[in-house]
């Protein structure tokens, strides 16, 4: 079954601005390198973004302004590090479009807008809105807004010169905004408090440390056991994220992420491997797409596939 690209906008949205990137890199490399005298009055500053003097914006307006319509701006690793690093409180808003193939042919695309809010540089809120379309053989279900996840977080360590760079707690609750019988809610509250460590085994190769405890409250309904019985429905399960990245040249990342679902209420485990890769295209957007395969463990799911995007807006707080 295809994808139904007409019914998700914000999709056509990410697919647009592809195109819109394309063509912007071919604009930029059909135009005339700079002089050598342009290239002698830029000053690359210690995030990796250019400063330039008074004396050269006459000289490289035109190229500036070229390449500020096209998006396409250089990147440090450390730039690209800000978008990846979940322990970075940082204003930004993303966006995901989730494809789940899942058992019996059934499938879920979903649309997810998680804005943040840094209150400083240490601690941040956000909230989580899915937009979910829920497809079995034989039905039409109507598309609907799942359930609504608020957080927080706050960063209890920081220190860019060692291995270990952060650590960073947080929280969230899932609210039953959903509608069950559309499949888009569980109709249950849930909460769940998480760890996050950033490390830097190297500069280029990041490593991500996320885990969670997951808690529920609310009819969540358990599956027959077979014997006459019900599994208990209640959600008591951790979940460890191990998110590993190698920064290449031009703001371009590869990404392995394995994930470990433990139940502590039922007798099952998930094991699930994504790959993925993107870009940051300057300091504000970055690109990016995945692919998660069901490994080992109970399958409640087969495959998926995922893209987004990611803005930072607003002034980094963490910077004076």
């Amino acid at each position: 079954m295809m994808i139904r690209i007409a019914q998700h906008p914000a999709l056509l949205v990410f697919l647009f601005t592809l195109v819109s990137i394309r063509g912007a890199v071919f604009q930029e490399s059909e135009a005339a390198p700079p002089s050598q005298a342009e290239a002698e009055v830029e000053d690359t500053d210690s995030t990796g973004g250019t400063q330039q003097s008074p004396t050269s914006t006459t000289n490289s307006g035109t190229q500036a302004g070229a390449r500020q319509r096209g998006l396409i701006e250089d990147v440090s690793v450390s730039d690209v590090k800000t978008f990846l690093d979940p322990t970075r409180m940082i204003n930004r808003l993303e966006y995901a479009f989730q494809a789940n193939f899942l058992p019996n042919d059934a499938r879920l695309f979903t649309n997810k807008f998680r804005p943040w809010y840094a209150l400083n540089n240490s601690s941040a809120v956000w909230v989580r809105v899915p937009l979910h379309d829920f497809s079995i053989p034989n039905q039409d279900i109507p598309v609907g807004i799942g359930d609504i996840d608020i957080g927080g977080g706050f960063v209890i360590h920081e220190d860019l010169s060692r291995r270990l760079t952060s650590i960073a707690v947080a929280a969230e609750i899932r609210l039953p905004t959903g509608d069950v019988s559309k499949g888009t809610g569980l109709d249950a509250y849930i909460i769940a408090p998480a760890a996050l460590l950033a490390l830097n085994p190297t500069d280029a190769f990041p490593v991500y440390i996320v885990g969670r405890y997951l808690h529920s409250w609310g009819s969540l309904g358990g599956a027959d056991t077979g014997d006459g019985t019900q599994e208990d429905p209640r959600l008591r399960s951790i979940q460890l994220e191990i998110r590993t990245f190698h920064i290449l040249p031009k703001g371009v990342f590869l990404a392995v992420l394995p994930t470990f679902v433990f139940n502590l209420n039922q007798d099952f485990n998930i094991f699930s491997l994504g790959l993925g890769a993107g870009r940051a295209l300057n300091r504000r957007f970055l690109i990016q797409g995945g692919y998660v395969q069901h490994i080992a463990g109970r399958e409640t799911f087969n495959r998926a596939l995922q893209i987004g995007i990611t803005y930072l807006w607003g002034k980094d707080k963490s910077k004076p």
